[in-house]
């Protein structure tokens, strides 16, 4: 039966300090008291208090398993098209009961896999130029650790706001044809100077931040700005993603963020 979050509080409240009175009686009392067969009522009373929880799988709810599938099956499909998964993956953390901090933190798990996955796939295939990511890597990296700090420092209840605005944008960069302008990207002569690294840098500090159409605006510089083709500009990306994600993470950490 549906109850109003404070009658239901209420209702818990109660009936967990009843369970504990009565085992402080049954201990005063000795073992050979023995308490009465509960009635009806008190069946349907202890019943209210369970809680009305769905079907359980190896210890989940069934609906949240669900909606844990799906994100990641959208995820998938965002990171393939457009490198938005986290447009998903972040909104669902929050609906299943994470603050915004912690899911914001807890984020980097998926994007890291991913990440991984990516870089690996492309080294087995020798398609990783390692050198050329290497010096992406650097300021994205050291830009991601500035921006998990400053994502410590915003108060836990503005989070949700930057959240939201989050991802907001990273939707509208979704219907902007983003896909197609990196799509038609073409190899260039590489241009990787004092420019391209600061906007590394930039992206980095938003990477650590939110992690939000960080990995976008990375295939946008890569294709755009330093004149790679779309197969190489994604695995340089997947390859500075792992430590960018692996900083911020450790920033995320050790503040007990992580769920």
């Amino acid at each position: 039966m549906w109850l109003p979050s404070g009658w239901a509080a209420a209702r818990s409240t109660r009936c967990c300090w009843s369970a504990r009175s009565a085992r402080q009686a049954e201990r005063r009392m000795g073992p050979c008291h023995r308490r009465p067969r509960p009635s009806a009522s008190t069946a349907v009373r202890r019943t209210a208090c369970a809680g009305d929880r769905g079907p359980m799988i190896a210890g989940y709810d069934t609906l949240d398993l669900l909606l844990g599938l799906a994100a990641g099956l959208a995820c998938g499909f965002l990171n393939t098209a457009a490198s938005s998964g986290s447009v998903v993956s972040l909104p669902i953390m929050i609906f299943l009961g994470l603050d915004a901090a912690s899911a914001n933190a807890t984020n980097r798990l998926p994007v890291l896999v991913g990440a991984a996955a990516g870089a690996l796939d492309f080294a087995g295939r020798k398609a990783m130029p390692w050198r050329l990511a290497f010096r992406i890597a650097l300021p994205t990296t050291a830009g991601s650790l500035i921006g998990a700090g400053i994502a410590e420092l915003v108060p836990r209840r503005d989070m949700g706001l930057v959240v939201t605005a989050a991802v907001l944008v990273a939707m509208l960069l979704l219907f902007k044809n983003i896909k197609k302008a990196i799509e038609q990207a073409q190899d260039q002569p590489i241009r990787l100077g004092a420019r391209e690294l600061a906007l590394f840098f930039g992206t980095g500090i938003w990477l650590g931040f939110i992690v939000l159409g960080g990995a976008t605006c990375m295939l946008l510089i890569l294709t755009l700005a330093v004149g790679f083709d779309l197969p190489r500009a994604n695995a340089v990306r997947a390859a500075a993603l792992v430590p960018v994600t692996l900083v911020s993470m450790g920033v995320f950490v050790a503040s007990g963020d992580i769920n």
